[in-house]
């Protein structure tokens, strides 16, 4: 018996040490660009940590998890950057060679630090509600403003037809949250970082202090907020098209499309918003599922263990 427990515990420090192991770092950046990637925190029962979700009207796909850098060109961006179930959208102006790493203060808030110079660009909290994005959008009273609006949303059906069940709505610009159920606002003209939402739910949708967004309360739903980064020509007008919500029970999509109607073109066609979906308690961003189960002991006392895995390079202990 005894010699049983000697190997036992032999193994499971063979295994632990294994664990420890990391992958190995990434190449050294491109000085011509900057970098964003998420926080990683590995603990007992596995990983957390924040992510990115979007950048510039593009969906990243991958696990919730992830020490990947994402490049961003020098100049302005439109990102979504996720905590757990919040997601917060925001303006951030890079230089080349930045080096930045999105972390959260608590269960919703982020802050945002660029390593090289140790600066914090960026701070929002659910419970404190510092931090300048957390201020209103004010509509422009300039003569020269562009104008913005966004159509409503409609669901398609099993049959083919679509009906006028889903919500979209104006979210941020440049970080800035526009006032509740927001369709058109003016704004001043530039290249400007705007986020809308596309949803539909089973029951009403509680929004965190602004402008963070949590995932809807109800037994299935879906939902998006998206970031796009559009140059608005002064005194133009556009509109913002959301197609047919096509949602399933673990995906959801829609195609959107954005007008100039002063010029009389698109800017944008066919981008494709993978939504977020609730299904019976389970969260699929994007499609991807990120829950995580913790092995537990079995009845007969032993305790379940998945393969060792090496850290990831940029993992940190809780």
């Amino acid at each position: 018996m005894k010699f049983s427990l000697v190997v036992a515990f032999v193994l499971l420090a063979v295994t632990s040490a294994h664990a420890q192991e990391r992958e190995p770092a990434p190449p050294p950046q491109d000085p011509s660009v900057a970098t964003i990637r998420g926080d990683v925190i590995g603990g007992f029962f596995g990983t957390s940590g924040t992510r990115i979700a979007a950048i510039d009207g593009k969906t990243i796909y991958g696990p919730e998890e992830s020490c990947a850098r994402h490049d961003l060109t020098p100049g302005p961006h439109s990102i979504v950057v996720a905590n757990g179930k919040a997601l917060l959208p925001l303006r951030l102006d890079v230089a080349a060679g930045d080096v930045y790493i999105v972390e959260g203060t608590d269960e919703s808030g982020v802050l945002i630090k660029e390593t090289k110079s140790g600066t914090t660009v960026f701070r929002t909290s659910r419970t404190s509600g510092d931090g300048s994005p957390l201020q209103k959008a004010s509509t422009s009273g300039n003569a020269d403003a562009a104008t913005i609006r966004i159509e409503k949303a409609q669901i398609e059906t099993l049959f083919g037809g679509a009906v006028d069940k889903g919500s979209a709505y104006l979210y941020t610009i440049d970080g800035a949250r526009f006032s509740d159920k927001t369709t058109s606002a003016a704004v001043e003209p530039g290249m400007r970082a705007l986020s809308f939402m596309i949803s539909h739910a089973s029951s009403a949708f509680p929004v965190s202090m602004q402008p963070l967004v949590v995932a809807p309360s109800g037994s299935f739903g879906w939902w998006q907020v998206f970031p796009v980064l559009l140059e608005l020509e002064p005194g133009h007008s556009y509109v913002i098209r959301p197609g047919s919500i096509r949602a399933g029970n673990f995906k959801g999509q829609v195609v959107v499309s954005i007008n100039d109607e002063t010029a009389g073109k698109d800017i944008v066609s066919d981008l494709p918003v993978a939504l977020n979906v609730i299904n019976r308690g389970v969260t699929y961003f994007a499609g991807v599922s990120y829950d995580t189960q913790t092995s537990l002991p079995e009845k007969n006392g032993q305790l379940k263990r998945s393969p060792p895995r090496k850290k990831q390079w940029c993992e940190r202990d809780d």
